[in-house]
Parts: C-alpha cells; sequence; structure tokens
C-alpha cells in the first residue's frame, strides 16, 4: 500500500481501476521464481521486484524490491506502507523488534510457513530524511485493511526536510486505531508498518524461513540485484525459446509486449479458499458448498479478481505452453470443484476478500447453467507432443473419472435439438439482452 501525501484520496491498495492510474501490470514475472512490475502513479514511478530463493521444508525465502522515481522534481514524499496480516492468536502483540524508532523484523509461525522472520532494512534515500510510523491493531479480514488503514490515518506528523533550514512538513501517518467488537474473535492482527520518505528511494523486505538452514547471506543489496538479473536473463532467453518470435517476423517492441502479456497472465494467478453459494433444484434457497481450494489465472486484476470457469480453458493454453506444471496444477484445482453430478460452478467467488468485489446479485451460482468446457482445449495442448511429465500423468489418472464425468453432465443436461448439438442454457430469453447468463 501507498500514499502519495497529496491527500487521502491517493492512497493505494488493492489494484482497481477507478485509481486512474496511467499504467500499472508486470513487465517480467516466470510464475515462479521472480517478477518486476512498474506502476505509473500521477507525478511518480514505482518498480517493484521480487525474487525466490528455494530451501527448507516451506518454500525458502523471498525478498521484495521498492524503488520510487519522481517524474518531476525530486523531493515529493512518499509513504509505503507494509501490512503484515497473519493470525497471531491470543491478546499480545505479534513479536517484532525495533532499531530505534523502525521496524526491524516480525517473526511468526504458520502450518504454510512454518517459523519465519520479516525484516525491513533501513530504505536507501540518497541522504534523505526518513520518517516512521507504526500500527499494530485486530483485522476481521484482508478485504478490511484498506478502510483500517484510512480510518487510522492522521495529519498530525512532521517530516523533516532535510535542509538546513530545519524546516518541516506535515503529512499523514498511521496513528490510532479502535477495532469494533468483535464477537468470538480469534485476534487477528495485522501490523502497519509506514515509511515517509522523499523520492528518489528504494526499500526492501526479506521474509525468512526458519527451516532454511543453509543461508550464506541475506537475499538483498547487490545478492538481491545479482538475482534479479539473472533471473531476467534466463526468462528472456526460455521466451525466445518457447515462442521464437523473431523468426516469425516480431521486432524487439511487439516481443517486449508479448512478454509483458505473458508475465501479466501468470503474474495474476492467484490461490483462493472458500465456499460458494449455489441454488439447485434441491434446494430452493442457496446453501454454501463445502470449503474448497482453487489456484486459478484470472480475467482481470483489477475488475475481475477470481475464476472464471471458461476463461480458464483459454487461460491454460498459453501456460500450458510456457510452464505446464502450472497448468495442471490448475486443473486438477478446478476439477476437483466439481459436485456430484459432474457440474463446476461456472464463477468461483471463494472466501470474504473475493466476495467484497462481488455485487451481491451475481454470488449465487445455478447448477443448470453450463460453461463451454474450454478445459478440454487446454487439456488438448498438454497432451500435445506425448511428452507428459510424471506430474502431469499422475494428476491425469486422477482427474480420467471427473472429465468423464464432466463429458456425461453435458450430454445430459445441456443437449440441443439435433444429435451432437448443444444448447446453450441460462441466457435471457430477450435475445436483445446479454448472451451469457449474467444474473445466474
Amino acid at each position: 500500500m501507498w500514499l502519495s501525501q497529496s491527500g487521502l484520496s491517493s492512497l493505494r491498495h488493492t489494484c482497481e481501476q477507478g485509481d486512474g492510474l496511467a499504467r500499472y501490470g508486470w513487465l517480467m514475472h516466470d510464475g515462479v521464481n521472480f517478477g518486476v512490475q512498474e506502476i505509473k502513479d500521477k507525478g511518480f514511478s514505482l518498480r517493484t521486484e521480487f525474487v525466490k530463493s528455494p530451501g527448507g521444508n516451506h518454500g525458502g525465502d523471498w525478498s521484495w524490491r521498492i524503488t520510487g522515481t519522481p517524474e518531476s522534481p525530486p523531493g515529493q514524499l512518499l509513504s509505503p506502507l507494509l501490512l503484515c496480516g497473519h493470525r497471531w492468536t491470543g491478546n499480545a502483540d505479534p513479536p517484532h523488534g525495533w532499531t530505534g524508532r523502525q521496524l526491524s523484523h516480525v517473526t511468526g509461525l504458520s502450518d504454510e510457513l512454518g517459523g519465519f522472520t520479516i525484516r525491513f532494512p533501513r530504505p536507501d534515500v540518497g541522504g534523505g530524511a526518513i520518517s516512521y510510523n507504526h500500527l499494530v491493531t485486530s483485522c476481521p479480514g484482508l478485504h478490511h485493511i484498506t478502510d483500517v488503514v484510512r480510518d487510522s490515518l492522521r495529519d498530525r506528523f512532521s517530516h523533516p526536510s532535510g535542509g538546513s533550514g530545519g524546516n518541516k512538513r506535515r503529512y499523514f501517518g498511521v496513528d490510532v486505531y479502535n477495532p469494533p467488537p468483535q464477537p468470538g474473535s480469534d485476534h487477528s492482527k495485522v501490523i502497519v508498518h509506514q515509511i515517509t520518505m522523499p523520492l528518489p528511494f528504494q526499500a526492501e523486505i526479506l521474509l525468512e524461513s526458519d527451516s532454511f538452514l543453509e543461508r550464506s547471506e541475506h537475499l538483498s543489496g547487490q545478492t538481491l540485484t545479482a538475482e534479479l538479473e539473472r533471473h531476467k536473463k534466463d526468462m528472456a532467453e526460455r521466451f525466445r525459446q518457447t515462442f521464437r518470435l523473431e523468426g516469425k517476423g516480431f521486432i524487439p517492441e511487439q516481443v517486449a509486449f508479448a512478454q509483458a502479456a505473458l508475465s501479466n497472465m501468470v503474474g495474476g494467478m492467484g490461490y483462493f479458499y472458500g465456499s460458494s453459494l449455489v441454488r439447485s433444484r434441491y434446494n430452493p434457497e442457496p446453501v454454501a458448498y463445502p470449503l474448497a481450494p482453487l489456484f486459478t489465472a484470472v480475467p482481470s486484476r483489477s475488475f475481475f479478481p477470481r475464476g472464471f470457469l471458461w476463461d480458464e480453458g483459454f487461460h491454460l493454453l498459453l501456460i500450458a505452453r510456457w510452464n505446464p506444471s502450472l497448468a495442471w496444477q490448475s486443473l486438477g484445482h478446478w476439477l476437483d470443484l466439481m459436485n456430484a453430478d459432474g457440474w463446476i460452478p461456472r464463477e468461483q467467488i471463494l472466501g470474504p476478500e473475493a466476495r467484497s468485489k462481488v455485487p451481491a446479485e451475481f454470488v449465487v451460482q445455478w447448477d443448470e447453467n453450463a460453461n463451454p468446457p474450454t478445459l478440454f482445449l487446454a487439456l488438448r495442448q498438454l497432451l500435445t507432443g506425448g511428452n507428459v511429465a510424471p506430474e502431469g500423468r499422475q494428476i491425469l489418472r486422477r482427474a480420467f473419472p471427473r472429465l468423464q464425468t464432466w463429458y456425461d453432465w453435458f450430454n445430459e443436461t445441456q443437449s440441443g435439438p439435433l444429435p451432437h448439438t448443444y444448447r446453450w442454457r441460462g441466457r435471457d430469453r430477450d435475445t436483445l439482452q446479454f448472451l451469457n447468463p449474467q444474473k445466474r
């Protein structure tokens, strides 16, 4: 999250098309190891870069670098806000440490990550002054963090100008937030670490796994730079060999555009967890399906940040060429969402964060409505050439009964008036209206 100190309306967090940014998106992202993103805000740009370093029993380490660059004269104040959300239990604050007024680290423990430490090295501001603010509070969920931060901001703080005159500038900083009573709360906590500094600057965040015992040095500074350059070079060469666009007559600018398109596809993949609300002939009122995970690409990070069944078939046509392992994982997750009849909910709104982005009238899914089975196109792409990795063969072996059930469901429920034809169910009966069943 960041705030340009031009007013509360400049607070940015989730990917929103209404923020009026000139441009944002991944320039490079290989889907696994690293990513480089550029964001053009009003009067400045942000470049975010991350690298993962595998090791230990819980995935290893990762580091994130944020570089702020002014497009007008330097000195504009910008406040990156670094958020640590975790289900720390009990009434005590999450374990963290300080170096002076600067939050230096946060520690935690979870089933997925084991023990870990998040480190906040001192940013590089070229000799400029840095101001620190922090907030530790309860938060009912990720989709409420933006409101929590906005409600806690106060403009009573002063930032040193750094000049000989000793002038100071007022700025908005996180201050106090009193959460409403939460009966039965498990005391989920969030730490907000705000760094206010003049542009240009460079800041880093490191997550280090306690089970990564063979770490020779921190993934920071020159080490992080070297790893970024290595991954950029590897991706560019792999992209060239996979798609061979230069040999098809595309110029470098077009190749860079294609690389960014791929990067935004795999960089937009997300992991969701929750349950669908479904109405069927068995239940007149919507009921919640069992809790389930979904690893999937999304049609749009800003407007549709969730899974759509037939969109994913087309997504996986590209992803399967770049990284078959990612495609097999997504395909397996989607098929695991099938019910006993062979129906898959067309729109996956799993968890409160995803649901907060959807109007209420579009949340409930109807089990009579189908999407064209584009996942079969993705499956054909994955099987092209016949050289399927053991992971893919294992998933295919387990998935085959589901694929057969899905095929049978289409033939039983979506058959058309002529043999071997299908008819779209659930569309608006008025042909002047939408073709697809948006309200179902």
